[in-house]
């Protein structure tokens, strides 16, 4: 019952003080420290402070008083967990490059011979994973991008192994690909069978001299009297 001039606060400040006073005078089976704590919050409870609890807090500050504790649960979670701890890692340093891109160029050439050890170590004695994984995301990508397409661009032949065509010199130049046949979305342009391929290839992909070669065909095919 709520009395006259009695806010509803008030009231319920009421109520948790004496269920604390209740719990309080029991008793039974209570630390010394469990008592002082409702002590102090009862006394926070009639002194109208606001109790409130900081769950970040208190797991920091649990943290920083049991080292070990934390130390040992760590350990079995990443013996549990490694690929997603790997794979945590990997994300959140590259998240960190793309925001400190200064910094971390800073950190690759103070710490160039030491990194450059760490990798060539690792891929000695990764080298058969490695070429698993790259072979694997060489046919993904493959898929992805033929998508369904087995017609060529140039002459619409039917093809069994299509060609990823891209421009060389952008490649190279632009892009930074060091092999002939890497190639990004920038640099990419269609799909070819290999003869078609092939054929702008020994051209040098240069657009006068296949048009030259066209005036070519047409003139000699007009003159010999051939269809074409």
């Amino acid at each position: 019952m709520q009395m006259a001039g009695e806010s509803e606060s008030d009231r319920r400040r009421c109520v948790a003080g004496l269920r604390l006073l209740r719990g309080l005078g029991s008793g039974v089976g209570q630390s010394p420290r469990g008592n002082r704590c409702r002590d102090r919050s009862s006394k926070r409870i009639f002194s109208g402070e606001k109790v409130t609890f900081n769950a970040k807090e208190y797991n920091r500050q649990w943290k920083k008083e049991h080292p070990d504790k934390v130390r040992a649960a760590r350990a079995l979670w990443e013996a549990a967990n490694l690929e997603k701890k790997r794979a945590y890692s990997r994300e959140a340093n590259r998240r960190w490059r793309e925001r400190n891109p200064k910094h971390a160029a800073e950190y690759y050439q103070k710490n160039k011979e030491r990194l450059v050890a760490h990798q060539a170590r690792y891929r000695e004695e990764n080298r058969a994973g490695i070429r698993v994984k790259l072979m694997q995301h060489y046919h993904d990508r493959r898929a992805r991008i033929l998508a369904g397409r087995t017609n060529c661009d140039i002459c619409g032949c039917a093809v069994a192994k299509p060609r990823i065509d891209h421009n060389h010199e952008i490649a190279k130049r632009i892009c930074g690909h060091l092999s002939n046949s890497s190639h990004c979305e920038r640099c990419r342009r269609g799909v070819l069978c290999n003869n078609c391929n092939t054929a702008i290839g020994k051209l040098h992909e240069n657009i006068k001299v296949l048009d030259k070669a066209k005036r070519y065909l047409r003139y000699w095919t007009k003159k010999l009297g051939g269809v074409r």
